[in-house]
């Protein structure tokens, strides 16, 4: 049996909810899954029974809580997906699947992708095609070498022993290794897929070139649209070769502000008309799907059991402890009798009112041009007080030293460990 799945918290429900609408259309005998990675309180029941939600916390996966607390939202949902694959396929009915982001819309049938899956054992797309001796995307080049070759939107596979033993070794690193962090090239799971091309044979993994799968800002500079009576051709800018429109991939999209995306903000959708017109279609879809509710939801494991909030700082230095003293944290951190809880409140590193938000954009860089003035101010003072050559010294050393894991030295039980050996193996 065919099936597909998605992963959302709820604040992206009205996303699964269009995707689900669309696999209606194209493929209206699919079962189509939407794994809720959140607690379901402020959803109703009808929502559950119609689009097959199942509970991120149903799935008996080991170390659950541990995982929903040291990563954030993105990092958690992602590192569930070789899990949920894992457990449709101990389904006996289930032999093929397709995961599919919920930000994707699907135009036709997936059987072609289906049909692949009888020569091939995992399928998965490139984020470009086109080998340009100058790159004309707008997003850089370099990023990619940073978050992977293929875009992970999107991933196909058949139920057989590779593929199982890929999954395991899958979800072992994602337990453990699911975090968006440059400094260890770690781009939550979708790096980890760079390395199946030398696990798998050529017959066991099809690197897809359909132009017209998972087309989003990645790949747009390279791709010709042609509208064919009621049917979208995709092909490449350099191939006269044309392909049917499967499904774009709307990544990045605010719905209500089409014109800036979030991942890719230098992307100018209108300097690709037909793109433009679909993704204003697509907002309105996502909008009547009540967009403006589940957005306003808020993510369960963003707080203590109490309500407190869990800044980013605690996640990090959580996975730190979990990494050197693992034997002392009980299993539940989100529970205010946790271990790991009453260190933060001992050590009086609890913030009520904490903000959970600490991403780094250049929206907020803008906007703190003032503050950045003193910072460099500060720097330059520095730099002057200590010369050039000790300068470049300590922002070598600053590089590891304020990472948020190393920072439990704020917690006095490892606070002489930290300072005898302060970095470990992974930083």
């Amino acid at each position: 049996m065919n099936v597909a799945f998605t992963i959302v918290a709820k604040n992206y429900l009205a996303f699964a909810i269009t995707l689900a609408q669309s696999l209606k259309k194209s493929d209206p005998d699919l079962e189509f899954h939407i794994l809720l990675v959140d607690q379901p309180n402020g959803l109703e029941q009808k929502y559950f029974d119609e689009y097959s939600i199942m509970l991120a916390q149903d799935l008996d996966i080991p170390g659950f809580k541990e995982m929903a607390f040291k990563y954030n939202v993105t990092e958690f949902s992602t590192a569930l997906k070789p899990f949920v694959i894992d457990f449709l396929f101990q389904k006996n009915t289930v032999d093929k699947l397709i995961y599919l982001d919920p930000d994707i819309y699907v135009y036709s049938s997936l059987t072609v992708i289906y049909d692949l899956l009888n020569e091939h054992q995992v399928l998965i797309t490139p984020h470009f095609l086109s080998m340009e001796t100058v790159y004309s995307g707008v997003n850089p080049e370099t990023e990619y070498l940073f978050s992977g070759i293929y875009n992970l939107g999107f991933i196909a596979l058949k139920k057989s022993l590779k593929t199982l033993a890929f999954i395991d070794w899958w979800k072992n690193r994602l337990e453990k290794f699911c975090y968006g962090d440059r400094q260890e090239s770690l781009h939550v799971d979708q790096k980890w897929i760079d390395f199946l091309p030398a696990f798998l044979t050529p017959d066991e993994l099809l690197i897809l070139r359909h132009t017209g799968l998972n087309i989003a800002y990645w790949n747009i500079h390279e791709r010709v649209f042609i509208e064919n009576d009621n049917k979208l051709m995709v092909k490449l800018s350099n191939i006269s070769k044309e392909e049917e429109l499967v499904f774009f991939h709307f990544s990045g999209l605010n719905p209500l502000n089409i014109y800036h995306n979030k991942q890719c903000p230098k992307i100018d959708i209108k300097n690709y008309p037909i793109w433009e017109k679909y993704i204003i279609q697509y907002s309105e879809l996502v909008t009547s799907n009540n967009y403006q509710l589940f957005i306003s939801l808020g993510y369960s494991y963003n707080q203590f059991e109490n309500g407190e909030n869990i800044l980013p700082l605690y996640r990090r230095m959580f996975r730190k402890i979990l990494e050197i003293d693992p034997d002392n944290l009980n299993r539940n951190p989100f529970a205010i009798t946790s271990d790991y809880y009453k260190l933060l409140k001992e050590n009086n590193l609890l913030v009520v009112n904490g903000s959970v938000d600490s991403k780094i954009t250049q929206d907020n860089l803008d906007s703190s041009t003032t503050k950045l003035k003193y910072f460099n101010f500060i720097l330059k003072f520095l730099m002057k007080l200590v010369g050039l050559k000790n300068y470049i010294t300590i922002l070598r050393f600053s590089q590891k030293y304020f990472r948020p894991e190393n920072q439990i030295f704020l917690i006095k039980k490892y606070r002489k460990q930290t300072e005898s050996n302060y970095f470990s193996a992974n930083d």
